[in-house]
């Protein structure tokens, strides 16, 4: 099934009835895979530390009733199958399927400080965005796949804003000793943060839309139709599990920002997604915070782009 059928679909699944006033609905975040519910699961995922756990074990685990004796009938799949090998194994890694807290996508790769890139976390400068709205609170586990078929925790949240379009973004600090690759599975880059306001360009992300019928790590494409300060929108197809998911402009390969919402909303016409500009993150994250590129060069977010803020400041 195409990317634009099952939206056309499953439309009611990504947004709420919208009133005749407009609004603009977050898109419906997945629930994580009922095994990665269980707290027992997530310790023995805790437990193995940067080597995380393999989904032949978890079923072990819920084998042996330790997700609960109501979860043993459950099936125990790779929620995340086609994980691009492109990726470095092992890695968090740039749009990085999520299994916890909900089964979402992660973002950009971010550095706090101008300390060298390593590659590896040191547990206090290394971060992974997602949409805030994939996330509950600060201080929350956040479990990923490595991209090597082991479910990793691969840190907890920092810092979140779940306001609507272009406050929608959460940054999960990376846990100390796993491996981190800024690269885009499948599409390359990023190669710096656009803050220009001219649409038409193409724009590209890799999703995990989970829960919907179709494969996993699907590479989706849209023209954006506007730019604002805060927020930017645009014509192409989502699907439940894409949010949080990491965008960039085919050309540039420049960081546009994140996916978090199905639009219906005058303000965005004729836009049907919406996302949080990545100058929006990084400002609203502090100074000192910047995107990771594919090279593992910095890119800051120094200003505030001119193109107009329809969300009045909020």
């Amino acid at each position: 099934m195409g990317r634009g059928k099952a939206l056309a679909i499953l439309g009611g699944a990504l947004c709420a009835a919208v009133g005749s006033s407009g609004s603009a609905q977050a898109a419906a975040a997945p629930s994580s895979p009922v095994w990665m519910k269980s707290e027992e699961i997530r310790e023995r995922i805790d437990a193995a530390g940067s080597r995380g756990a393999t989904y032949a074990e978890i079923e072990g685990w819920v084998r042996n009733g330790l997700a609960g004796q109501d979860k043993r009938d459950e099936p125990v799949a790779d929620p995340c199958p086609t994980v691009e090998p492109g990726t470095r194994p092992g890695s968090i890694h740039t749009n990085a399927c999520i299994t916890y807290p909900y089964g979402c996508t992660a973002n950009f790769i971010l550095h706090k400080g101008s300390a060298p890139f390593t590659g590896v976390s040191d547990g206090r400068n290394y971060f992974i965005g997602t949409a805030g709205h994939c996330t509950d609170h600060a201080g929350q586990p956040v479990y990923m796949d490595n991209g090597a078929g082991l479910v990793v925790r691969a840190g907890e949240v920092a810092k979140r804003m779940n306001g609507g379009p272009g406050n929608d973004f959460a940054a999960v600090r990376i846990d100390a000793g796993l491996p981190v690759d800024p690269r885009m599975p499948g599409i390359g880059g990023p190669r710096g943060i656009y803050e220009g306001c001219a649409p038409g360009q193409t724009i590209t992300w890799w999703g995990h839309g989970y829960g919907v019928a179709v494969g996993q790590g699907n590479k989706g494409t849209g023209v954006v139709t506007g730019w604002w300060d805060r927020v930017f929108g645009w014509d192409g197809d989502a699907l439940p599990g894409d949010s949080g998911s990491g965008v960039v402009l085919d050309a540039s390969l420049q960081a546009a920002g994140n996916l978090t919402h199905l639009v219906i909303d005058p303000r965005y016409f004729p836009a049907v997604n919406a996302g949080t500009r990545m100058t929006r993150a990084l400002l609203w994250l502090g100074g000192d915070f910047f995107l990771v590129n594919e090279d593992g060069s910095y890119s800051s977010a120094s200003r505030n782009t001119g193109c107009g803020n329809p969300n009045n400041g909020r």
